[in-house]
């Protein structure tokens, strides 16, 4: 297959896509007279009321509905200059009606004739698709899944089209580095702590999922695998729950945690918290073959990693006012990482295949890592027709400390090429800290809705190194200390408007400005980098009828160096094996193109091509005369994907439900250093998921479910082949007690197959690595949840109520 063709009629779009922008972003529409419509539903004393249903008709047809919201608006917009009649529904009963001859934007009050009808609760039901193609994202409804009700976030994601996670990573669409957020604010934590995290929130607190895979403008253009928004249910006022949770899971080794959550919301104040904490201990099974000229290295390891963990979360939002809404929130993760191995290599001359020499290795480390996230967030209601600024204010401090010792006894006779006794004694320790700060401004205009803003971020990096090592403790290379600053500044705006009911459009702008300075003292080098980089989005989403629906989305993403990868510091694993950061790693520019179609919300396909220029990774340098392996990190290589997504969604019967998802894609990559690596790669690869789930009860308090996943044989952008691997997961969950005590019971992995499986070439020589990490395991989760509505209590004043206020 060659996809060159394509990428080039790629490259002619993408050049027009600037002048489409501007066009949408900064010329007016031209539209016949539409208007809005902005109300206020108030009682007799002129309260707000909530949940208040109102509709807007044209000669008896249905036009448009809305509920209002906390402050008792509403509003519609694109309305014809017509006459309509407006509606309220109280209770199901026609309230309030009036007639409007529409020429201009209009500002109504709406106020019952008797408060006699005013709400006390009200519940509006419609019925929604579990999955909704929006222009820019699809939306999972978690109300709408038979069994999304039992459990925590994390089962949701699995159930999500496009995700998937496999040994604590998420992927969209087969790509890494997902960013999760919680109501639009990002969650600063990944890997175990962001598993922990996802675990406390339970999935009967979740409204929606959002999977964005190709991100509009007001997001961060860094990664290339899109945004999962967790939209959580809103808590009603005057109301209070809570859940105590704890897991229990068999795999080499017996691991456990405890969950519990808080929520609480009266008048004005609004409270959630939550706090995580387990004992995890896998194994870690490890096994890698190199296929030397003269010899063939045979090694594996054994050992394990354990981790003891505590997550903490609180948040407390604060309504000041009608239109003013603040809020700060605290994420935390605690963590002390332990891990231990002991690896064999036996060596084998390639002449006559027998045994040259055998070498030995243990080793251990200890350590901490701690995370700690602070938002401050403020909502702002400008005016009634939907002017809403959006302020953060964001802090992160990661602070890390690893404690490495190993040693190494190789048997081999005088004359062979091998060095012998080893012993070293690592240390590492890294500080992070990231300040930024957001304004957003969602703009709706007479014909069509603007949002533009500006985010500043400053992130201070430090890193120091220590050996302590027997051999090669007289290099000056080793020692390391590193400290990185990196700022950038970003603007951004976006333009959406809906052509017609089929036709809506939606386009942006982000121009991001970023300086970097890297001083490696040891080395006495500094390292600067100064660039400024444009990311334009397109979306195009054509809706033919209810049952069919298209979009076109187009974007650049950019992926940044990690901050480790900058630091040049050699990290031993062995006198045979480290790897080097490199501080002169460029940012890297992926160009998408996505065309989306969907069939009665149900079945999803999905086509993108990508064209990503100079790329980095890790290249593993091997040298076949001392046997040595240095894996550096460069910019080395150019690729393009075609990537084919098909997902069905069957829930024809109220029993049984059962998502089914194919991936398939091509990718071919060009390589800047051959003969180091080959010059070019290509080649095909999928995978296939199967999610079910089976109604065990009358009730629906009982399921059962059946998760199959195979990954076929299939070539990376970074010149490795990935072997077959496999998963089947079996489980069972439950609710009794009216839905307040929630158990599971899982298995996964039951074929114990391997986390990772590859094969690469450096310079020539063959290596061959598979990976375990305990994933095969049987656990069980308990979850009991309380809570009570219409709070009333008599407030007290202390008399230090001004300090205790200070304190929140």
């Amino acid at each position: 297959m060659n996809v060159e063709i394509i990428f080039s009629l790629f490259s002619s779009l993408r050049k027009s896509v600037l002048s489409i922008m501007f066009f949408f972003i900064f010329c007016p529409f031209i539209s016949n007279a539409q208007h809005a419509i902005n109300g206020k539903v108030v009682n007799k004393e002129n309260i707000p009321m909530e949940y208040v249903a109102v509709t807007i008709q044209k000669d008896s047809i249905f036009v448009a509905s809305a509920v209002t919201d906390s402050l008792g608006q509403f509003n519609f917009k694109s309305l014809l200059s017509q006459n309509y009649k407006l509606r309220c529904y109280l209770a199901g009963t026609i309230n309030y009606e009036i007639e409007i001859n529409l020429k201009n934007d209009t500002n109504i009050i709406v106020q019952p004739p008797n408060d006699a009808f005013q709400l006390k609760e009200m519940v509006i039901q419609s019925k929604q698709d579990i999955f909704e193609r929006k222009i820019d994202r699809l939306v999972f409804n978690v109300d709408r899944k038979v069994n999304a009700s039992v459990g925590d976030a994390l089962s949701v994601l699995k159930q999500t089209p496009g995700i998937s996670i496999q040994s604590e990573i998420i992927n969209m669409a087969g790509k890494s580095q997902v960013l999760v957020m919680i109501d639009d604010r990002p969650v600063k934590l990944s890997g175990t702590d962001l598993f922990s995290f996802l675990k406390t929130i339970p999935s009967s607190d979740i409204s929606k999922i959002e999977v964005i895979e190709s991100p509009p403008a007001k997001y961060e253009a860094e990664g290339n695998s899109g945004i999962i928004n967790i939209r959580l249910k809103q808590l009603k006022r005057d109301t209070w729950n809570a859940s105590i949770g704890g897991s229990f899971k068999q795999n080499t080794y017996q691991n456990g945690g405890l969950n519990s959550a808080f929520n609480f919301k009266k008048n004005k104040l609004s409270l959630n918290a939550s706090l995580s904490g387990s004992v995890s201990k896998n194994a870690d099974i490890n096994t890698q073959k190199m296929h030397y000229p003269a010899f063939l290295w045979d090694g594996s390891s054994n050992g394990f990693n354990s981790n003891n963990s505590l997550s903490p979360k609180i948040g407390i939002d604060y309504r000041i006012n009608k239109k003013w809404k603040t809020g700060i929130q605290y994420i935390g993760a605690i963590n002390s990482p332990k891990g231990m191995f002991k690896s064999t290599t036996v060596t084998k001359s390639n002449d006559n295949k027998s045994e040259d020499g055998i070498i030995n290795s243990e080793g251990s480390n200890t350590g901490n890592k701690n995370i700690h996230s602070i938002n401050w967030n403020n909502n702002i209601d400008i005016d009634t027709l939907g002017k809403k600024l959006t302020i953060d204010a964001d802090y992160l401090d990661f602070n890390s400390s690893d404690q490495q010792v190993f040693s190494t006894l190789t048997d081999a006779p005088l004359v062979s090429p091998f060095k012998l006794d080893y012993q070293s004694n690592n240390h590492i320790s890294t500080i992070i800290k990231n300040y930024a700060t957001q304004a957003d401004l969602e703009h709706p205009c007479k014909n069509y809705d603007l949002n533009y803003g500006i985010k500043l971020s400053h992130t201070n990096t430090y890193n120091k190194t220590l050996y302590n090592n027997s051999q090669i403790s007289s290099d000056s290379t080793i020692n390391n200390e590193f400290a990185f600053t990196e700022n950038t500044q970003a603007i951004y705006g976006s333009a959406s408007k809906n052509l017609s009911t089929k036709w809506s459009i939606k386009a942006g702008l982000r121009i991001e400005h970023t300086n970097t300075l890297g001083n490696s003292v040891s080395l006495n080098q500094v390292n600067k980098n100064d660039y400024l980089r444009f990311f334009p989005t397109l979306f195009i989403n054509y809706r033919r009828s209810k049952n069919h629906g298209f979009s076109l989305a187009y974007n650049h993403r950019i992926r940044r160096p990690g901050f480790y990868e900058l630091n040049p510091f050699r990290w031993y694993t062995s006198q045979y094996f480290y790897t080097e950061g490199n501080p002169l790693l460029k940012p890297f520019v992926t160009k998408n193109l996505i065309l989306n179609y969907d069939y009665k919300s149900s079945l999803f396909f999905s086509l993108t091509l990508s064209n990503t220029i100079n790329a980095s990774s890790q290249v593993p340098y091997v040298n076949d005369k001392d046997y040595s392996t240095s894996v550096l990190r460069l910019n080395y290589y150019d690729y393009n994907t075609c990537n084919f997504n098909i997902s069905y969604i069957f829930q024809k019967w109220n029993w049984f439900e059962s998502q089914n998802e194919l991936n398939t894609y091509y990718i071919k990559s060009h390589s800047h250093i051959a003969p180091v690596t080959p010059e070019i790669s290509e080649g095909y690869g999928a995978s296939i998921n199967s999610s079910n789930s089976f109604v065990l009860n009358k009730a629906g308090t009982m399921f059962s479910g059946l998760n199959l996943r195979y990954n076929f044989k299939g070539r990376t952008a970074n010149f490795q082949t990935n072997y077959p691997t496999n998963s089947i997961d079996i489980f069972f969950k439950s609710s009794f007690l009216s839905g307040k005590l929630q158990v599971t019971i899982a298995i996964e992995n039951l074929l114990r197959s391997n986390d990772f499986n590859n094969e690469n070439k450096s310079n020539a020589i063959l290596a061959n690595y598979t990976s375990y990490s305990d994933s095969r395991y049987i656990g069980a989760a308990i979850v009991y949840k309380i809570g009570k509505a219409n709070l009333s209590f008599v407030k007290r004043k202390y008399s230090n109520q001004d300090e205790k206020d200070r304190t929140n």
